[in-house]
Parts: structure tokens; C-alpha cells; sequence
């Protein structure tokens, strides 16, 4: 009641929650206000809450307060609403007429891939910096729009591993054609393959293969995971695009890490040519820059990436190997 309230200013309601549904009992819209579609926004609120809350909205249409109730009763079927009545009745609720509750909409996300020579259930803040590229693109973890990308970074990390002239090879052929056949069969092969081997260099492979089972019985030729990134693409710093050019979020929120959240700067400063000038950057300066530019500030690149966050952009993207010389395409994600 008290958002409503706050929200619908001069709309006389009544609205409450019950164990079963959540119960319209009266909306009357000021006559001077009317036709301006504050009753359907109204009602879109009450809805968009029983559904986050999974309950169904319910009412009974009325003319005790002005309105013409068949007229009502079609207005409340655009919105969803059904008579309950027949085999669909639900007689927990006595209303006339329900909204049943809807799953509401999943949040905007993005769905991306990670490439990997390691087998792993989550992912280790504490491994930043480990993989390929030496986060040349900004602190965090990197996943790849285009699954192709990513399985490159798989398969460049794991070089040695798919070849069976390596010792990493050979075990990954062994756990490939013999992990089937239980949890040991891989190393028992190439014990015997070991044993039997007449030339040295093979007979050497073969034990180091062995070697490395016996240390790591999960030892993986690489790995894909699939993730949903639960961000916004617009609201990321975007590393190829200048600063002038970015989303309205992403420009206000780097203003306020750029200037630590101090208003008096952000009175001077802002994302016009002059105003990059004044940060120390060249006119069109992109994300690159201004990314570079907050990190040579702060002497911490993982700092700076902590900053805009606190700031509101989730981290940085930039176009993958593929779609640089295009200027467009799948883009790599920095979180």
C-alpha cells in the first residue's frame, strides 16, 4: 500500500495480500485525471508484483464507483485477468475475476563461454591473471561471446595436451579411448604400453603419461563452461568505442570513478572533448584510454576495475580477434 501510495498520488485504492492472491478491492482514479492511463499503470504495478511474489492478482469488477462494469470486465481481460469460474475456478479465492501468476521475466543477461585447460566447478577470483593475454583488457575474468573464441583460448592453453608425440598427449588419448573402462584403466594402459616399449624416447613418454595421472587422475585435455553473465551489454565500459560514444550509464558512472565521486569535479569534468582534455586524454579518447587512464591514477588496474564497478559498470568489453578489422561483431567480456 504505502509504494502505491507513493507511486499513484491521488488514486483512491485498496489493495492487499492475502496466504492466496493478492486482493484488488478498489481503484477510483480523480475524474480529471482519467484517460490519461494512470488506472493501467496502476494495475501493471499491482500485476508485476504478484507475479514477483508468484501469487495471483485477483478482483471483482464494479460499478459501485462510477465505471460501467462490462466495460471494466473487458478492460481487466486485456490485462490477463480471467472469471473464475467453470473448470478453471480456483475456490481458494473469492473475487470474480484472476490473474494467474506468471514467472516474471528473466533479468537481462548475456551468454558467454570460457575456454580452459583446467576441469573446475566454480570460478576462483584467485586465478586472475593466470590465463591467456595477462589481462591486457582490464582485471577479471574473461569469457567470450562467440564460443569459437573461446575454445581458441582453450585449445592455445592447452597446448601439448591433444598431441600424442607430448607425455600430456598421450595421457589424453589414454583417458579419451580408455576412461570407459573404469576409473584406472587410462594409467594401467600406459603402464603397459610403458613396459613394452622398446624404443627409449617412446618408453620415456609413456612413463612421464603415467606420471601424470597418477598425480592428477582429473587431468584434463581442456574444458568449456558456459556462463550467464547477469549484466546489461550497454552498461560495460566498451574498450573500442570512444568515451564520448558510450551509453549514457557507462559515461556517468565513469565520471563518478574518474572523479571519486567528488561533485565539485563532476561539476568541471565531463565526456565532451574538452573535458577529456582536462583528464589528461587526447579529444576522442575511447574506453581503452580512459580505462589506462584511471589505472596509471590509481597504479592498480585491478583497482580501477574495482572502482568503476562500485560505480555501476560491470566491467569491460572489447571485439575478439575476429571482428577487430570489421570494427563489429562478437565481443569479449571482462567481469
Amino acid at each position: 500500500q504505502g509504494h502505491l501510495d507513493d507511486a499513484f498520488k491521488g488514486v483512491s485504492h485498496f489493495v492487499g495480500e492475502g496466504k492466496n492472491a493478492v486482493t484488488v478491492g478498489k481503484v477510483v482514479v480523480p475524474p480529471a485525471e482519467r484517460g490519461k492511463g494512470i488506472g493501467t499503470e496502476f494495475m501493471k504495478d499491482v500485476i508485476e508484483y504478484g507475479d514477483r511474489v508468484g501469487k495471483p492478482v485477483a478482483l471483482s469488477p464494479s460499478g459501485d464507483f462510477g465505471g460501467n462494469k462490462s466495460k471494466l470486465m473487458a478492460w481487466y481481460k486485456s490485462l490477463g485477468f480471467q472469471p473464475n469460474t467453470g473448470g478453471k475456478a480456483d475456490y481458494s479465492i473469492s473475487e470474480s475475476m484472476v490473474r494467474p501468476a506468471q514467472e516474471p521475466p528473466k533479468p537481462p543477461g548475456i551468454r558467454a563461454f570460457h575456454g580452459s585447460p583446467h576441469d573446475f566447478d566454480k570460478f576462483d577470483m584467485s586465478k586472475i591473471g593466470t590465463g591467456e593475454g595477462a589481462q591486457a583488457y582490464g582485471h577479471g575474468l574473461y569469457f567470450a561471446e562467440n564460443e569459437g573464441v573461446a575454445k581458441g583460448y582453450r585449445d592455445d592453453l592447452s597446448a601439448g595436451r591433444t598431441s600424442t608425440t607430448t607425455p600430456e598427449g598421450q595421457a589424453t588419448y589414454a583417458i579419451s579411448n580408455f576412461g570407459a573402462d573404469g576409473p584406472g584403466a587410462p594409467l594401467k594402459w600406459l603402464e603397459r604400453q610403458a613396459a613394452s616399449a622398446k624404443h627409449p624416447e617412446l618408453k620415456e613418454r609413456y612413463t612421464k603419461a603415467a606420471e601424470l595421472l597418477r598425480e592428477n587422475p582429473n587431468f584434463s585435455s581442456g574444458k568449456m563452461y558456459e556462463v550467464n553473465i547477469a549484466a546489461d551489454p550497454e552498461h560495460f565500459l566498451d574498450w573500442d568505442k570512444p568515451l564520448s560514444e558510450q551509453s549514457p550509464k557507462v559515461r556517468e558512472a565513469f565520471l563518478k570513478a574518474q572523479t571519486r565521486d567528488d561533485p565539485l569535479l563532476a561539476e568541471l569534468l565531463d565526456m565532451s572533448p574538452s573535458g577529456l582534455q582536462m583528464q589528461g586524454m587526447v579529444p576522442d579518447a575511447k574506453g581503452s584510454a580512459g580505462f589506462k587512464t584511471l589505472a596509471d591514477d590509481l597504479k592498480s588496474p585491478a583497482l580501477a576495475s574495482k572502482m568503476l564497478n562500485d560505480a555501476g559498470i560491470p566491467g569491460i568489453k572489447y571485439l575478439d580477434a575476429g571482428s577487430r578489422t570489421a570494427g563489429d561483431g562478437s565481443r569479449n567480456y571482462v567481469v
